[in-house]
């Protein structure tokens, strides 16, 4: 029988992704954006004045490139910094309470921006921090909506991460207007009335404290016996009374885990499997954010002006396209979850093999990601990125989500992007030392290879506890 509600769960559904790719993952345009602010001249107030060229305004030098790259860090890193704070509102005073804050910021940040000008290029820095902080919020109140989605969580999760990365959308759309010679702060001022649509779904389609999470959720505080498919000495009668146990074993977990008031915010964070993910995700995140945020100048070290236009927008495109990627991690997460069932697994074990799955395939892709940078594989990065990119923040949210309790998950995913934003601040200064003795980032990329190496442990740690 058909569930009465499932039109109702499709809507809001379709209306979080919009959601995240019109409003999520805004920051991660700044390629886009950059570009068109240098064209304009900002920060050129850093740059020495050539008399000589009849463009010196809109020169750019080394110290303009590194408060462009400043700008970016701290709106990407202060806004994970700040997300406990968020994750605390949502979980205290719910959906309504949560997402109207968000839409409030969202609509001053494109306000800012579009009235910053070459001599207030000051006014990026709480825009664009306050673009990041907004974004994240859009989405860690949209992520409740993978529970409306049974067996397909992990799936649905993915995919409103994916959309979240194809928020890059938004400041495409200012490039391509600016390259058209339109006035892109039209389009900021436009964004801004925008803004209201959020307002509207809050009421319409959200709770008013959040969605229900599954009962049959399988945590990181369950401990049950694993059961083997077939008795070594053959013996079938013992099998299957040990298959039973099993079963009657899963059914008491099942309901020993509908509430989860018992497990305190402070047992999750006691948890090896917590910083284990951390570490995979601080890795991962650096890695993510320093070739984002060193991206035009990367471009720039081996291409031409002219290339590096047309290269910004064909990334930024491959970007918006995140969408349609970022559910593949998802897939393979609930897919492996389905093939470890039907091979008999319990379903603790087959939730964790899904999840070492995940990890591993992310761990490995940025691997391959990194040296395609390291050896200026221009396409093949551009590539790459979007995949990798879409399954370190799809894996990340997906492990907290479904690893640990649902009334803790957004403390707990606050927490995790807190320390992420913190490591995250290590890119400007990777940056800056990159800009004075490593030009091009030579040195910089093959560390960045060693470093994307050492996140599978992460993928050892998950696969152990598979085992058990």
């Amino acid at each position: 029988m058909l569930n009465p509600n499932l039109p109702y769960h499709i809507a809001s559904i379709l209306n979080g992704c919009l959601e995240c790719i019109l409003f999520g993952g805004v920051i991660f345009g700044w390629p886009s954006l950059e570009y068109i602010l240098k064209h304009e001249g900002y920060f050129t107030c850093l740059c020495e004045k050539n008399s000589t060229l009849s463009e010196a305004t809109t020169e750019q030098c080394d110290e303009s490139y590194k408060m462009f790259n400043l700008v970016f860090t701290i709106a990407l890193a202060l806004s994970q910094t700040i997300l406990p704070f968020g994750g605390y509102v949502f979980d205290r005073f719910g959906t309504w309470t949560h997402r109207g804050v968000a839409v409030l910021l969202l609509t001053a940040a494109a306000t800012c921006l579009a009235l910053s000008t070459v001599d207030t290029s000051i006014l990026l820095f709480p825009s664009m921090l306050v673009f990041a902080i907004s974004g994240f919020s859009v989405l860690m109140s949209n992520i409740q909506l993978g529970n409306l989605a049974g067996k397909a969580r992990a799936s649905i999760i993915t995919l409103l991460n994916g959309s979240f990365d194809s928020g890059t959308f938004v400041f495409l759309m200012f490039k391509i207007a600016h390259d058209l010679g339109l006035d892109w702060k039209l389009m900021a001022k436009a964004y801004a009335v925008f803004t209201i649509l959020p307002w509207i779904s809050t009421f319409i389609l959200m709770p008013r404290k959040r969605f229900a999470s599954p009962s049959n959720t399988n945590e990181i505080f369950q401990s049950k016996p694993r059961v083997a498919n077939q008795a070594e000495d053959g013996n079938e009668e013992t099998n299957k009374f040990e298959q039973k146990l099993a079963t009657k074993i899963d059914q008491v977990s099942e309901e020993a885990v509908r509430d989860t008031s018992e497990i305190s915010l402070k047992q999750c964070l006691k948890s090896p499997m917590f910083w284990s993910g951390q570490f995979y995700f601080c890795l991962l995140n650096l890695r993510i954010i320093f070739f984002l945020g060193s991206f035009s100048t990367w471009l720039a070290s081996f291409q031409s002006d002219a290339n590096v236009s047309r290269l910004t927008d064909i990334f930024s495109i491959l970007l918006v396209l995140a969408i349609f990627v970022s559910p593949a991690n998802g897939l393979i997460t609930d897919g492996t979850v389905y093939f470890s069932e039907k091979r008999g697994c319990s379903k603790l074990k087959s939730t964790w093999n899904g999840l070492f799955a995940s990890t591993f395939a992310t761990s490995l892709l940025a691997v391959l990601f990194s040296i395609t940078v390291a050896f200026k594989q221009t396409y093949a990065s551009f590539v790459l990125l979007v995949i990798t990119r879409s399954f370190v923040y799809a894996s990340n949210t997906a492990f907290v989500s479904i690893a640990f309790p649902s009334g803790h998950f957004g403390k707990l995913y606050g927490i995790n992007n807190l320390i992420a934003g913190i490591s995250g601040f290590l890119q400007y200064g990777l940056f800056s030392i990159g800009i004075a003795v490593d030009r091009n980032f030579r040195i910089t990329n093959f560390v960045m290879i060693l470093m994307s190496a050492c996140t599978f442990v992460h993928s050892v740690m998950v696969y152990r506890k598979s085992r058990k």
